[in-house]
């Protein structure tokens, strides 16, 4: 499952990502690296959003560039923590848990790469390490979104009760129908 940000226009930082692709495709990897970082930073304090595999972007220059000891702790260090900031952003119209869970796939995305570049590097120890936090970092998105699903439910159950009242028989079918679980389970 890939779930992507919804994406705004902002002319400036699509043309300093297509530039910084003109660099790699030119084998300018350094410069590719350097204009990303400003990129990114830029990407980070807008209101835009991209998809994951624009914060992404930048891990294979690093082993490209022969830096592939910078990977790690870039991402660690600066990429995890920004992307999870930047989800809280971004979603701030829902709840915590959904906020967690959007930043928890685009880290396993992050990791991902990671692990990719790991394998061109034929370091299998960081490859399979990689591999596994993306896989956790799955795991979380998965189970953070049900969460976030049930709680989002439960949010809407309680507005549609203020609205329509405690007699839940007296509800339009339609919210029967949605909130039939939490009712069943009310009813108990």
């Amino acid at each position: 499952m890939k779930v992507e940000f919804i994406v705004n226009s902002n002319t400036e930082i699509s043309d300093e990502l297509k530039a910084s692709s003109a660099l790699a495709k030119e084998n300018k990897f350094d410069e590719a690296i350097e204009l990303l970082k400003c990129t990114l930073r830029k990407i980070f304090l807008s209101d835009t959003s991209y998809p994951s595999s624009t914060y992404a972007k930048i891990i294979p220059y690093f082993q490209k560039a022969g830096r592939y000891s910078e990977i790690e702790p870039f991402s660690v260090e600066y990429l995890v923590p920004e992307i999870e900031l930047k989800a809280k952003k971004s979603f701030s119209h829902k709840s915590s848990e959904m906020q967690n869970a959007f930043g928890a796939i685009y880290v396993s995305d992050i990791y991902k790469k990671m692990a990719l570049c790991a394998k061109r590097e034929n370091l299998e120890s960081d490859e399979g390490r990689f591999m596994n936090f993306s896989q956790e970092y799955r795991v979380k998105y998965l189970e953070l979104l049900e969460l976030g699903e049930k709680t989002s439910l439960q949010l809407e159950y309680n507005n549609t009760l203020e609205i329509f009242g405690s007699d839940t028989k007296k509800w339009p079918d339609i919210f029967k129908r949605k909130f039939q679980g939490i009712l069943q389970a009310s009813n108990k």
